[in-house]
């Protein structure tokens, strides 16, 4: 919520390993488990370029 204040937009993979040490394949499997539980998490970009934004759930 902090970033989105400052407009920051979203997160990268390599910003969120950072912050729970998970590797790529497990932030990317985390992402998609989020979606299905009902939260509004958009991905734009791909490879080094994609972010990860919180829209709200749902």
């Amino acid at each position: 919520m902090e970033r989105a204040r400052r407009g920051e937009k979203g997160l990268t993979n390599s910003d969120i390993r950072k912050i729970i040490h998970y590797d790529r394949n497990q932030v990317y499997q985390l992402m998609k488990e989020l979606q299905c539980e009902g939260v509004q998490v958009k991905w734009s970009g791909r490879g080094q370029s994609a972010m990860y934004e919180y829209t709200g759930n749902c």
